[in-house]
């Protein structure tokens, strides 16, 4: 209410509802030509770092290294993540680790699996127990490693027995490269 009692006026003409405009409003200088000139140049300039830093980073050795060895890369930065997110979210970083390890020792993991009863009745079998029951307490600890490995290394072998890739029952020495 103003001075007299009665509602302001809602009247586009009335100077008492406009607003103030000390210069500093942004819509008065969007048609200001020089200042349209101003942003555009910082605009050019921005892009112009932009498009330099990814063509440092094209011509770098390790984005070449990553271009031809992708499946390495690839390990490499997930490796990276699950020792990171191990320690943020134990069980997360444990299934992207356990994936890892069961992709690339998914023929070992069968191997042994499949031979356990000819391992166990060999001359150590002391070793081997006491192997089992750190196995057992590790995977109480952290089961994300083991439910992971299991799933990636199931995987793996299915992929390589769809291809015809078989192999012999014994793990490959050489690596996947």
């Amino acid at each position: 209410m103003n001075s007299n009692g009665n509602k302001p006026s809602q009247d586009p003409k009335n100077n008492n509802n406009k607003s103030q405009d000390n210069g500093n409003s942004k819509n008065n200088n969007s048609n200001d030509p020089n200042q349209q000139n101003k942003y555009k140049k910082s605009y050019d300039e921005f892009e112009e770092k932009v498009k330099g830093t990814f063509k440092n980073i094209q011509e770098s050795e390790a984005f070449h290294y990553a271009q031809s060895n992708k499946e390495q890369s690839i390990t490499y930065i997930l490796l990276a993540l699950g020792v990171i997110l191990i320690f943020l979210t134990p069980f997360v970083g444990g299934l992207i680790l356990g994936a890892i390890a069961g992709y690339h020792f998914a023929q070992q993991i069968f191997f042994y699996l499949s031979h356990l009863n000819q391992i166990i009745d060999g001359q150590d079998q002391l070793r081997y127990i006491v192997l089992t029951a750190v196995l057992i307490g590790l995977f109480i600890a952290a089961p994300g490693i083991f439910i992971g490995a299991i799933i990636s290394a199931i995987f793996t072998q299915l992929i390589l027995r769809k291809n015809g890739s078989e192999g012999s029952n014994q793990p490959e020495n050489q690596d996947r490269r």
